[in-house]
């Protein structure tokens, strides 16, 4: 169905190309049928060229050992133009004053066509759930595309290009991906149109026909074509179609003189044609662009008369709020005013109910201290009567000593008197001498007595003046103590002070600008309110003109 197609328009610009190139008296050829011809009656404007269409960000390049740009894309193109066949377009929609007609398959895959100048259709393929296409095809070439880069470039014939091709025809490949996934976009907030099957088939008729003399010429200029293509494919690197065009349109021209003047006929006769069709066109777009300004004013007034409406009732609404919120600052004024007070006779309370704790402790402190300093004295009081008792027991085990120390003399003196008369006077002597020694122990034993009662008497002395002392530091402290609490208790009562005055500061302050903010307010809506006046008095006055 569409190569046909796409030979004609290669045809049709191999000729527009011999035409330049033969004198100014000789007519151009025109072997097959003209691109005015293909035109679908569906659209009143063609869409742009490639190259008049708006630069776009330039997709990449797939390297040519990937595994994409290995794949063939022509025979999935194929299936699907084999599955939608010659059936109508689902709808159509406009978009950028073009008419794109649009397929849908059983797979929630999509195709959309648009037409180009000279009778050519450009074609985009998109897969399910996806709105950038993966396919796109004009009279020219074919573009595939894999993951948003370009995969693969062909020909007109379907066959795939060298890697070269891809760089030179990115920038085209990157315009035509950015207006296919624009189109996709647009039908979805378009307004969908049905296509008439009547006219659809008409528009077919006329496209089989024009197929039929093509497949006609096809057939008389096999044999020159097929020699182009055998000398192409012999290539790795084909010439630009462009070049290969040119070759066969003079080789045409010098086989084809006999029909000029049947060419020059329908030439003009699709000029004619042309000419008539480009009028008609022109009024509808002038009767479209009328009724579109038309539309446009309409919805214009209608939506300035709603905009006043909505602004007044706007303006209403304010009013209502911002007496609702006088209020409830009034309200809330009152309300902070009273937790405020209550705050405060609150703090102060529990200041002073803090203060009589704090005195009631210190009392109770000072109670505790006192307590313990007499435990302390009694303490020490009985330690010393301890140590006097034990001192005079000490003194009447050594009293006992001595006693015990006399008998056993005494016994042993009368033993030594009975037993050895001779060494009396020896014994008598070695009595004395002992008896001797133990005064001496005797006075050092009470010398000693002596030193330990003067020590403890020290001790007593040092530790009760220690107490005095103790006793002094804890008077000191309880003053300063006391003078500390007054001194806090002050620098509370000023801090309060301060606090409720820098309070009430405040709350003036926020009562004044309250007041600016309210005097501002109402300026504006003066102001609103003689804009309102002014525009109602030019719409007036414009109502006025109107009717004049």
């Amino acid at each position: 169905m569409f190569k046909p197609a796409l030979l004609a328009s290669a045809a049709a610009l191999a000729l527009t190309l011999a035409a330049c190139d033969q004198p100014a008296k000789t007519p151009p050829v025109a072997e097959g049928p003209t691109s005015e011809q293909l035109a679908i009656d569906l659209t009143e404007d063609v869409a742009p060229l490639a190259e008049n269409l708006p630069d776009a960000p330039a997709v990449p390049v797939l390297a040519a050992a990937a595994p994409a740009a290995q794949r063939d894309y022509w025979q999935d193109v194929a299936a699907a133009d084999g599955y939608y066949a010659d059936e109508a377009p689902d709808y159509y929609y406009e978009y950028d004053d073009v008419d794109p007609v649009y397929w849908e398959d059983e797979n929630d895959g999509w195709r959309v066509m648009e037409p180009l100048p000279y009778g050519g259709e450009r074609y985009y393929y998109y897969r399910a759930g996806e709105d950038e296409p993966w396919f796109v095809r004009d009279p020219d070439f074919g573009y595939a595309y894999a993951g948003g880069a370009l995969a693969v470039v062909y020909d007109s014939y379907g066959r795939p290009l060298p890697y070269e091709y891809r760089r030179s025809r990115s920038n085209y490949a990157s315009r035509y991906y950015v207006r296919a996934a624009e189109l996709r976009r647009a039908a979805r907030r378009a307004e969908r149109r049905r296509v008439e099957n009547a006219t659809w088939r008409r528009r077919e008729v006329i496209a089989q026909r024009e197929r039929e003399r093509w497949n006609d010429v096809y057939d008389r200029r096999g044999d020159d074509w097929r020699r182009a293509d055998r000398r192409e494919r012999r290539d790795d690197l084909p010439p630009p179609l462009v070049v290969a065009r040119r070759a066969e349109a003079l080789e045409r021209r010098r086989q084809d003189q006999l029909d000029q003047a049947r060419a020059e006929r329908e030439r003009r006769t699709v000029e004619a044609r042309q000419e008539a069709q480009q009028r008609a066109v022109e009024q509808r777009r002038e009767d479209r662009r009328e009724q579109k300004q038309d539309r446009l004013e309409q919805k214009q007034e209608q939506r300035q008369e709603q905009l006043q409406q909505k602004q007044e009732q706007r303006q209403d609404r304010i009013e209502q709020k911002q007496g609702r919120r006088q209020d409830r600052l009034e309200q809330k004024q009152e309300q902070r005013q009273d937790r405020i007070e209550q705050k405060q006779e609150r703090r102060q309370d529990r200041l002073e109910q803090k203060q009589e704790q704090r005195q009631e402790q210190l009392q109770q402190k000072q109670e505790r201290q006192q307590e313990k300093q007499e435990r302390q004295q009694e303490k020490q009081e009985r330690r010393q009567d301890r140590q006097e008792q034990k001192q005079d027991n000490q003194a009447q085990r050594q009293a006992q000593q001595r006693a015990q120390q006399e008998q056993q003399a005494a016994r042993q003196a009368q033993q030594r008197q009975q037993q050895q008369e001779q060494q009396a006077a020896r014994q008598r002597q070695q009595q004395e001498q002992q008896a001797g020694r133990q005064a001496q122990q005797r006075q050092q034993q009470e010398q000693q007595a002596e030193r330990q009662a003067q020590q403890q008497r020290q001790q007593q002395e040092q530790q009760a003046a220690r107490q005095a002392q103790q006793r002094q530091q804890q008077e000191q402290q309880a003053a300063r103590r006391a003078e500390q609490q007054a001194a806090q208790q002050a620098a509370q009562q000023q801090r309060q002070q301060q606090q409720q005055a820098a309070q009430q500061q405040r709350q003036e302050q926020k009562a004044a600008q309250q007041q600016q903010k309210q005097e501002q307010k109402a300026d504006r809506q003066e102001e609103k309110a003689k804009r309102r006046e002014e525009k109602a008095a030019a719409k007036a006055a414009r109502q006025g003109d109107g009717q004049e």
